[in-house]
């Protein structure tokens, strides 16, 4: 998207393809419009749409300016191609962040805004379109391929880089500066995931999730970052003087509203961590499922959601989670994330996610399942509820951790109801009292596991490591709370 303010050059005869005359340009930008389009037009053979943006679009970096953007339309005829502007299916609009700054356009003076009245134009010529034909053939089910790289005698690597053997069809080798490569030299270690270009034919692409983890052989608190070329689907936010954000008095700030899945969406940002749920160092996020009224009593949306952030200096998108499974209903409409990324990882320029005092973030959500049924909340007696532990781990806790979890009796209350409760579970630092403490507001329902918890509770290094004083005389201490919030029940 281009950002530079236009030099506008003049003459005498009307733009070719469109024309849009807008009165009463004074009320439309006082107004709460933040956008609006154009019909559809048609140049060189293809439907076009003109949005225009009357103050500005602000995410990039468009404000005090009339900004446009020009999009093709009606692309699912098209056949799959390479298509020129470079307009493509992942990126069918053209911006001008800055058209024109909003003093020189409202200044009679200047003439472009008239009694209140402007008019603007556009001209879209198809210099090429290119005949490759290309397919993009999705895997339904992709095969992935793992391999552990166990490095010995680190201290002793001498080299610039190294490789790994290779693995997979495809003949994928992990490559390991040891003493980091650009813009990392000299201060991080790099890790690249790296393929034989005879793989695959000719002329051909392929794309690939990845995910490269260097683990934590102690604690199980491995790093792990997942990156993709292809921008988040549903929303990117661009905040511009990051290092003034994080030193003002703004605790947390929100995106505009967006639509994901039918539903509208609200990110919320701590630029210096949400220090209420041990957020404090790391950027927080909570994900917010908003206007919510209109919806039935009793609703239900389960959603797949996973955030990014944008690493400049790779020009890709990076997870540091999995996708995350997510049920929001009427008493819990955040999904939170305290500790995305710490801060000192965030904040050096060797690591590209801060470039230029400027960050990138983005957010997909994919609703899995929504259900609308009526029922009724009512309070209730104490359900039966006991811990469960797994000394040696569960699922990916298994080896490494402890897992707990708390469950709830499903004999002890109605069929088809749900128990909203909120836990905390916590490990008690028997020695100098820094207890391991896990906090959260659950569903219990039929649909839902009938036990809440953390399969990677603690690792089992720190557990035995005798200076927490988390096993003392061969003796763990686990505690549960159960707030009861109520009872949802079928409606009767």
């Amino acid at each position: 998207m281009a950002t530079g303010a236009t030099l506008l050059k003049g003459r005498n005869d009307p733009p070719s393809h469109y024309l849009f005359k807008i009165e009463s340009f004074s009320s439309l930008s006082k107004s709460s419009i933040v956008k609006f389009c154009s019909d559809d037009f048609e140049a060189g053979g293809y439907e076009w749409k003109l949005w225009i943006y009357p103050t500005g679009d602000s995410s990039v970096n468009g404000k005090d300016y009339i900004s446009f953007h020009l999009e093709l339309v009606e692309t699912d005829s098209l056949p799959t191609d390479v298509w020129e502007f470079h307009y493509h299916p992942m990126n069918t609009i053209f911006g001008i962040s800055k058209f024109i700054d909003l003093n020189t356009f409202s200044s009679p003076a200047n003439g472009y805004l008239f009694d209140d009245t402007c008019i603007f134009g556009v001209e879209v010529f198809v210099v090429k379109s290119t005949s490759k034909r290309r397919s993009l053939s999705m895997i339904h089910y992709p095969a992935t391929y793992y391999h552990t790289w166990k490095v010995n005698n680190f201290s002793s690597l001498i080299n610039e880089k190294y490789e790994s053997e290779s693995f997979g069809c495809y003949k994928w080798k992990i490559l390991l500066y040891p003493n980091g490569c650009e813009g990392g030299e000299g201060n991080s270690i790099s890790i690249f995931l790296n393929m034989s270009p005879t793989r695959f034919p000719p002329n051909s692409n392929l794309f690939v999730e990845i995910i490269l983890r260097v683990k934590d052989q102690t604690y199980g608190e491995h790093i792990e970052w997942k990156g993709r070329n292809a921008p988040p689907s549903h929303y990117l936010f661009k905040i511009e003087s990051f290092s003034s954000l994080s030193k003002s008095s703004i605790v947390k700030f929100c995106s505009d509203d967006f639509e994901a899945g039918g539903y509208k969406w609200k990110l919320w940002i701590y630029p210096t961590g949400d220090n209420s749920i041990d957020g404090k160092d790391y950027l927080s996020f909570y994900l917010e499922l908003v206007e919510t009224s209109s919806l039935p009593t009793g609703w239900e949306v389960t959603v797949n959601s996973n955030l990014f952030i944008f690493n400049r200096l790779q020009n890709k998108y990076f997870s540091n989670k999995d996708v995350c499974d997510f049920n929001y209903h009427s008493m819990n409409t955040i999904f939170r994330i305290s500790k995305f990324i710490d801060l000192n990882t965030f904040s050096s320029p060797v690591n590209g996610y801060l470039f230029d005092d400027t960050c990138v973030f983005g957010v997909e959500v994919f609703v899995v399942k929504n259900t609308f049924k009526e029922g009724r909340l009512s309070m209730m007696r104490d359900p039966a509820t006991n811990i469960v532990l797994y000394p040696n781990g569960n699922a990916e806790g298994k080896g490494n951790s402890i897992s707990i979890f708390l469950n709830v009796s499903r004999s002890n209350f109605p069929p088809n109801s749900k128990l909203f409760v909120e836990i905390i579970l916590r490990v008690k630092d028997q020695t100098n009292g820094k207890h391991i403490e896990y906090k959260e507001s659950y569903l219990y329902a039929p649909s839902n596991n009938f036990a809440c918890g953390r399969r990677e509770f603690l690792s089992l290094a720190k557990l035995k490591d005798s200076k927490h004083g988390y096993l003392v005389d061969d003796t763990l201490i686990i505690e549960a709370e159960a707030t009861l919030l109520g009872l949802i029940l079928p409606k009767s």
